[in-house]
C-alpha cells in the first residue's frame, strides 16, 4: 500500500484517485493473501499422501528463522486440531495452540 500511496503523490494525483487506489492496493492484497492460504490450507491434506506414494519425508517448515519469536508472541500451535500431520512438532514438550 505504501509503495502505491507513493506512487499517486509522485503523480501528483488528485486527492480521491490516492486514497481510492491505496484502498484498492490494500484490499487487493488482502483477498490474495487470504485466497493463497485458502489454496495452500486445501493442498495440505494431500502432504500424507504425497509422501506415502513418492518416498519423501514430510518437509517440517516451522524451523524457519523467527519462527519461535512469533511463536512466543502472538501464539501457539494446536498439533491435533489438524490431524497431527507432522507428529515431531508436537513431542517436543511445547504447547502449541493457535
Amino acid at each position: 500500500m505504501l509503495v502505491v500511496l507513493i506512487g499517486h503523490l509522485l503523480q501528483k494525483s488528485p486527492f480521491e484517485k490516492t486514497v481510492s487506489g491505496t484502498l484498492k492496493a490494500g484490499i487487493g492484497f488482502l483477498v490474495i493473501s487470504s485466497g493463497s492460504n485458502i489454496v495452500t490450507g486445501a493442498l495440505k491434506v494431500f502432504e500424507p499422501l504425497w509422501s506415502e506414494v513418492f518416498g519423501l519425508p514430510s518437509a517440517v517448515l516451522t524451523n524457519c528463522m523467527g519462527y519461535d519469536a512469533f511463536v512466543g508472541k502472538f501464539g501457539k500451535r494446536d498439533c491435533h486440531r489438524y490431524g497431527n500431520l507432522v507428529p515431531d512438532q508436537c513431542d517436543t514438550g511445547k504447547d502449541y495452540t493457535i
